[in-house]
């Protein structure tokens, strides 16, 4: 992939180019950085599967930081377990039992408006919200193309 991505760009004419990518275009960015330090000036990447720590940070790994980055990269440590903990679940079930998913996507009206990670509930860099968003009224909006007709 990361080898189509160079071929792209360099028939599009761009000698040096940076680069980003999210979830598994994360990977993609970081390799295509790795692999062609020559043509990628610089590389920004989000949400990395597999790459957060195994454990909580301890006190020798932040003894080397400012009081403001320990707590930053606590927080960060918990927001990341939280995230695991309750949103983690269709990651889960897609790399495990994608054809049990399948069924009650396919099969059903429900399973088709429910976005994935929770949908309206999952904002990642909104506090990791865990309740439906609702506008000032208090109602639950669907999106236009699903609304009721009576």
């Amino acid at each position: 992939m990361t080898a189509a991505f160079a071929e792209l760009m360099s028939r599009l004419g761009y000698e040096r180019y940076g680069v980003q990518g999210g979830d598994r275009g994360g990977i993609i960015a970081r390799e295509l950085g790795r692999t062609r330090p020559g043509l990628v000036i610089g590389v920004h990447a989000n949400l990395l599967p597999g790459v957060s720590a195994p454990r909580e940070p301890d006190g020798e790994e932040l003894a080397g930081l400012s009081a403001s980055e320990r707590e930053r990269t606590l927080a960060s440590w918990r927001r990341n377990e939280q995230w695991s903990r309750e949103q983690d679940g269709y990651a889960a079930i897609q790399s495990t039992r994608p054809q049990t998913l399948a069924y009650g996507l396919t099969d059903s009206p429900v399973g088709q408006l429910a976005p994935p990670r929770g949908g309206h509930g999952s904002r990642p860099g909104n506090g990791l919200r865990t309740g439906p968003r609702r506008p000032s009224g208090g109602r639950r909006r669907r999106p236009r193309c699903c609304r009721t007709r009576w």
